[in-house]
């Protein structure tokens, strides 16, 4: 029987989205934990262990080892996107990293990313990353938070259309999340609202900053909204 390893639920959380027969990239991959299951499960047919240091590759390479799994996935010492051959590969998982690393990973590939399906699990400034994504003709198509131990995140499904998104202000601190089906929602909101609501109320003790202050409430008043309609 074909030993399968588990995965925490964050990865598990990311391998969800993963389509079925496609050919991955991981990209900053550690220990290829999410390659080795969805390769173990039979989800994709081929991937690629990506790391910029050699020291995770090592460890991708012992599991896939221990997984036999190694004539099945190229690992591949590379800065970000820019050692691959991207036009072998349909989805690319870019997780547990900050989200300025993601955008700069993104930005500094100069190749053809046009209909890739990427999936982006930022750790920090979510924010930021969705501002990128719909200014850089991404689309976000789904957002689900993540839970990983004390702490909630998102997870951002989005695909390279090179159209930018026209979006609201407010866009970028709630994105997709609203649409989210996922019980786990209303942490990830209250984050946000308890985040917002502190900086709204240090812009108030300060004169100017109005668009900026719009902004919040209304960030402020849609999860108020959302609330009172689930009450």
């Amino acid at each position: 029987m074909t030993k399968i390893p588990q995965l925490d639920n964050r990865l598990m959380s990311i391998a969800k989205y993963v389509s079925n027969g496609t050919t991955l990239a991981d990209i900053g991959t550690d220990h290829a934990y999410l390659i080795a299951y969805l390769m173990a499960k039979g989800k994709i047919k081929s991937a690629y262990a990506c790391d910029i240091n050699e020291l995770p590759l090592k460890n991708a390479r012992e599991t896939l080892e221990k997984y036999n799994l190694t004539h099945k996935v190229h690992c591949v010492l590379t800065d970000g996107l820019n050692g691959l051959d991207v036009s072998c590969i349909d989805e690319f998982v870019i997780a547990g990293m900050g989200g300025k690393t993601i955008i700069s990973i993104l930005d500094s590939c100069k190749k053809d990313l046009h209909n890739k399906k990427f999936i982006l699990q930022p750790m920090t400034k979510f924010e930021h990353l969705r501002e990128y994504l719909i200014t850089h003709g991404f689309e976000i198509i789904q957002e689900d938070p993540v839970i990983s131990g004390k702490f909630v995140y998102t997870l951002i499904v989005c695909k390279k259309t090179g159209e930018n998104g026209d979006k609201s202000s407010d866009y970028k601190y709630l994105g997709e999340i609203m649409n989210s089906a996922l019980p786990e929602k209303e942490r990830y909101l209250k984050r946000i609202y308890i985040n917002i609501s502190r900086r709204l109320e240090g812009l108030m003790e300060t004169a100017g900053h109005e668009k900026e202050k719009e902004t919040y409430r209304n960030v402020i008043e849609k999860i108020e909204k959302h609330w009172g309609e689930i009450k």
